[in-house]
């Protein structure tokens, strides 16, 4: 109809009367265009792609159209002033003194203020430093104070995992029983205990092929079967598999990844503890102390993060040092709320291998 017919259409408008309702109809149509364009894909995808994939797609997309009138993020700063009072007047109110999930360790606690929710924290160290087992002890601990732990193992599986816990809380080694120092009845009697110590809110998804679809989607079921998911552990960033088949080279794997679990973060308000590898440069310095450099294939892990924590034992490097056995230090070298630390631990092999305060 050209300029006649924009000119009609503008003419039956003439009042600002009704607009509202003008608006209202065009998201509408707009919405149900987007819905049936989907469904198309959707149906022509189902025989190549995999089912729960296109499901996660799907309710991606649905929340996109969902929130094309949600103006929550418009909102003035009195908004989020209101809700930090509200947050510290909640912290008032619990028994420990912070914001986010309790890391069982009262020194890092109190300079992460726990791990909160929205924010991604990387754990960093060379190989052999005791990682994973930091994280596991943190996942026991957050799962003991009835919160929903997902743990993401690349590398161990569940059974793996719970040999690590239950030895760890008998105090018995795989040496122990192999060379008959602990008799059979003992060692059973010990497990049994140890076993009934597993906290059932940490939930082991051992999947090799790892990919932040595989992360979301049981975030969603987590939060479906319990209401709630309280914290998501990944180990480690290096392993996992890029769920964006257009990425190939390992530094944008680590990219995408990296920047991914960022935003799954902010997305279902979890803190992410995600473990990383250190590059071997730090083994080539007199000073073997970690460093925002030795993190390994991507400058945007650093850029991500909303903390960086590495691990180091010198007694790894310098094993005739006294001064070095049984130091594990935990340094806090990027932290967006709060302020950086070094915390001297210990590193305890003698009952059960675990770091102690």
């Amino acid at each position: 109809g050209g300029y006649q017919f924009i000119n009609e259409l503008a003419m039956s408008y003439d009042t600002a009367f009704n607009i509202d309702y003008a608006i209202k109809e065009i998201i509408k149509y707009s919405k149900k265009r987007l819905l049936l364009k989907i469904a198309k894909d959707i149906e022509d995808e189902l025989e190549s792609e995999d089912v729960d994939d296109l499901a996660l797609k799907l309710n991606e997309t649905s929340d996109k159209i969902l929130n094309r009138t949600n103006t929550t993020n418009f909102q003035p700063l009195m908004v989020g002033g209101l809700e930090v009072m509200e947050q510290i007047e909640t912290l008032y109110k619990k028994d420990k003194p912070i914001l986010g999930v309790s890391t069982g360790f009262s020194s890092l606690d109190n300079v992460l203020n726990g791990l909160c929710g929205g924010r991604l924290y990387i754990l960093a160290a060379r190989p052999a430093q005791g990682k994973s087992l930091l994280a596991q002890q943190i996942a026991e601990a957050a799962a003991l104070d009835n919160n929903q732990v997902l743990f993401f193992s690349l590398e161990m599986g569940n059974s793996e995992y719970a040999q690590r816990n239950m030895f760890r809380t008998a105090g018995i080694t795989m040496e122990m029983i192999s060379s008959g120092i602990l008799k059979q009845e003992q060692v059973m009697d010990s497990l049994s205990s140890a076993l009934g110590a597993l906290p059932d809110s940490l939930y082991i998804i051992d999947d090799a092929e790892c990919t932040t679809n595989t992360i979301e989607k049981n975030i969603i079921r987590c939060r479906v079967q319990n209401k709630t998911c309280d914290l998501v552990i990944v180990d480690y960033l290096q392993l996992m598999q890029s769920a964006d088949k257009s990425k190939k080279d390992r530094y944008d794997i680590v990219t995408y990844n990296s920047n991914k679990l960022k935003q799954l973060a902010r997305k279902y308000n979890v803190p992410i503890l995600l473990l990383s590898q250190l590059s071997r440069q730090s083994e080539t310095r007199q000073d073997k102390t970690p460093m925002m450099s030795d993190l390994r294939e991507s400058g945007a892990i650093e850029q991500d993060a909303d903390s960086v924590m590495f691990i180091h034992r010198p007694e790894v490097y310098e094993p005739n040092n006294p001064k070095a056995r049984g130091l594990a230090q935990v340094i806090v070298a990027k932290n967006r709320q709060g302020r950086t630390a070094l915390l001297n631990w210990m590193f305890n092999k003698s009952n059960g291998v675990k770091f102690l305060e």
